[in-house]
């Protein structure tokens, strides 16, 4: 086995990371968002219907969200 560095932290992968390169990074760290229903009238983002989670948890969670979403397109594919 040989251990091959990077040379490079997290934060600099980061810096020179597009949108999705930083999605990515946020993915692989189990990086998760709940975003909780808005207030009727709300124009700017209330940053206390955020729930966010990383490592396992986070891993945990979005797993949890995909089982879920899986069985509600089952549910509406069986309607029709």
């Amino acid at each position: 086995m040989k251990a091959e560095p990077t040379g490079e932290t997290h934060a600099e992968q980061w810096k020179r990371s597009d949108v999705g390169g930083k999605r990515d990074l946020l993915l692989n760290a189990g990086g998760y968002v709940e975003v909780a229903p808005a207030r009727r009238g709300g124009k700017k983002l209330d940053t206390s219907r955020l729930s966010v989670y990383f490592g396992e948890e986070g891993h945990m969670r979005r797993a949890a969200a995909a089982k879920e979403s899986g069985q509600e397109t089952e549910a509406a594919d069986s309607q029709g």
